[in-house]
């Protein structure tokens, strides 16, 4: 009885152990999958990390690569703007020159108008002189007509009482008459060349 006892005993522990190694295999196949499970999500993560950094290796290259066509870029963009400063610089001496130029050329421009109003002035001026010139002069000349006019009639006045004392006498009267006329002709004509003379003189200088 005591051997059925503990056989029964045993039997109860046997199957007791079997179960327990029954839920450890179950546990073991459990933790095997989970196992599995893991190292295929391992691989995965493993391969997802691969594609990320060989992703992230053509970005960097790809960025590097944009970041040096951007330098260049930028370094083509400060040439051109270092080109078009300079042309700037130039075109703004070329103006500032051309501006000069053109204040020089009003200024002249200006220069000669006044120069061209006060020759007109100075020509008006001159007209008026000459004018006033030519009416003295045929008053001097209606004045020397008048005093002519009046010797004459004096003379044929005196001719006249004379004629009848002697002839010779007659002719040095004519004679002096004749030797005043002329001188008086040439007194009047000379101071006439004189004021002709004078304002001809003055005229060329004030042209000059």
């Amino acid at each position: 009885e005591k051997l059925e006892s503990e056989a029964k005993c045993l039997v109860f522990k046997n199957a007791d152990i079997e179960a327990v190694i029954s839920k450890l295999k179950e546990e073991m196949e459990a933790l095997l999958e989970n196992l599995r499970a893991s190292e295929n999500k391992t691989k995965e993560l493993s391969l997802k990390i691969s594609s990320l950094e060989m992703e992230s290796n053509e970005n960097y290259e790809k960025m590097q690569a944009d970041a040096q066509k951007k330098a260049e870029e930028m370094e083509s963009l400060q040439k051109e703007s270092e080109r078009n400063q300079l042309r700037v610089d130039s075109l703004s001496k070329e103006v500032n020159q051309l501006q000069s130029v053109i204040e020089e050329k009003e200024l002249l421009i200006h220069q000669c108008k006044e120069n061209e109003k006060k020759l007109d002035l100075k020509t008006t001026k001159d007209k008026e002189l000459l004018a006033a010139s030519e009416t003295k002069l045929v008053e001097a000349k209606k004045q020397y007509d008048l005093m002519l006019e009046n010797k004459q009639l004096e003379l044929s006045k005196h001719l006249k009482e004379l004629s009848q004392r002697n002839d010779q006498a007659i002719n040095d009267i004519r004679r002096k008459y004749d030797a005043e006329k002329q001188e008086i002709i040439n007194a009047e004509k000379d101071k006439v060349e004189k004021v002709i003379k004078e304002l001809s003189t003055k005229y060329d200088k004030e042209l000059s």
